[in-house]
C-alpha cells in the first residue's frame, strides 16, 4: 500500500495541476463528491484526455511514468444507456491508453449497466460478492473464462473476498482475500441503529437536566 494520499479540490482553481505530482508511490485523488453528476462527468473527461495526451507524448518530451487511471461508480459516466460527455473520452483512454503506458480501472457495483465498448476492453476482472442474477449473467459474458460453477459462488462470497481474473494470475482464477484498510473510511454505510440508540441516549440525559443547567 502507498505511503502518500494526496487529495486535490478540483474547485479551487489555484490547486495545483494534478498530472504534475504524478510519480511512482504516489496516489492523486480527486474529491468530486460536492458536485453534481454533470459536473463529475466533465471533470473526469478533461481529466482522461489531458493525462492521454501527457501519456502520448513522455516518450518525446516529458517523463510520465506509466499511470493507472481508476474511475469509482462507473456507471455514472460509461453507461450504456445513460448519456455521459466522460463516456467518448473513457472509450479512447481504454482504447490507446494501455499502447503509451496508461491503464484504466473501473468499479461498478451493476456490471450489466456498462457500456460494452469499454467492458470489451478489460483484461483483468475482480468479482466481489455479486447477487442479481443479470449482473452475473453479465460478467460471464464478459469474462470468457468465469465458469458458471465460479460464478454460481458469487451471492455468497464473504466480505474481503474475491474472484480474480485476467493476466495478473495467469490461466486459472484466484480466490483471494483483500486486507481491510485500517484508516478512515468514507463512503460506508451507517451503523443506523448504533446511531439512533447514541441520539436517544443523549436526549434522555438532556431532558433528566434541571432546566436552568439545559444549554
Amino acid at each position: 500500500m502507498t505511503d502518500f494520499i494526496t487529495s486535490y479540490p478540483i474547485l479551487n482553481i489555484y490547486a495545483t495541476d494534478v498530472l504534475e505530482k504524478i510519480s511512482p508511490g504516489k496516489i492523486a485523488v480527486y474529491d468530486v463528491s460536492v458536485l453534481t453528476d454533470d459536473q463529475k462527468a466533465w471533470v473526469l473527461r478533461i481529466l482522461a484526455d489531458n493525462l492521454l495526451e501527457r501519456l502520448k507524448t513522455r516518450y518525446r518530451e516529458v517523463r510520465m511514468p506509466p499511470t493507472v487511471l481508476v474511475v469509482e461508480e462507473a456507471p455514472l459516466f460509461i453507461s450504456s444507456t445513460s448519456p455521459s460527455v466522460a463516456r467518448e473520452s473513457l472509450k479512447r483512454f481504454a482504447r490507446e491508453g494501455r499502447k503509451f503506458g496508461g491503464v484504466l480501472i473501473i468499479a461498478s457495483q451493476r456490471p450489466k449497466t456498462l457500456d460494452p465498448d469499454i467492458s470489451s476492453q478489460i483484461l483483468n476482472f475482480l468479482f466481489l460478492k455479486l447477487v442479481q442474477q443479470e449482473d452475473i449473467k453479465n460478467v460471464m459474458s464478459i469474462a470468457d473464462n468465469l465458469e458458471e460453477s465460479l460464478a454460481r459462488t458469487l451471492p455468497s462470497l464473504p466480505t474481503g473476498w474475491g474472484i480474480l481474473m485476467g493476466e495478473w494470475v495467469g490461466r486459472f482464477p484466484a480466490l483471494v482475500a483483500i486486507d481491510r484498510y485500517p484508516g478512515k473510511r468514507l463512503g460506508a454505510s451507517p451503523d443506523l441503529v448504533s446511531e439512533w440508540r447514541d441520539f436517544s441516549e443523549k436526549k434522555e440525559r438532556k431532558d433528566l437536566m434541571p432546566s436552568e443547567f439545559q444549554f
